[in-house]
């Protein structure tokens, strides 16, 4: 195929897998996202996308193998950061979690879901203080997330 074919082909296919992947059909997304990286060895949102089939199915290893293929092809993919430490908090590699989550707000200083994840890391190991710290961060990018709000008032 021509480079102009595969990039059409791969735009097609990434718009069936991501649309598998919102219907939690991700047994269908998987087998996209393969054969996108068939076509495209280097395109790192298709294994970030992998990565997110993996992890909805449970099989946290996988997620973590697609992620840092995603991250070693493209190393400033906050998604792909952000992805990676949910899947380590998963497994309850907290450092590697938080390590993650500031990488991906490094890349992309707005990154309202990884900061909502910092902070709940952080609430959640009863470090209030950080938590307080990154929900008003959040309330600065958005100041209408209700997560925040409502954390917020807990921890006041």
């Amino acid at each position: 195929m021509f480079d102009n074919e595969v990039i059409n082909k791969v735009k097609s296919l990434m718009k069936i897998g991501n649309n598998y992947l919102k219907e939690n059909n991700c047994r269908e997304a998987i087998s996209i996202f393969e054969e996108i990286i068939k076509l495209k060895p280097n395109y790192y949102n298709a294994y970030n996308c992998l990565g997110s089939c993996f992890f909805q199915l449970g099989d946290i290893d996988s997620a973590i193998e697609a992620y840092k293929t995603a991250i070693r092809i493209k190393p400033d993919f906050a998604e792909a950061h952000n992805n990676i430490g949910l899947a380590y908090e998963m497994k309850g590699i907290i450092n590697l979690a938080i390590e993650e989550y500031k990488s991906a707000i490094s890349f992309k200083k707005n990154f309202e879901q990884a900061y909502l994840n910092l902070a709940l890391l952080y609430l959640n190991q009863g470090n209030f203080d950080l938590s307080k710290e990154i929900y008003q961060k959040v309330l600065e990018i958005n100041p209408n997330n209700e997560q925040a709000l409502n954390n917020l008032k807990t921890l006041s």
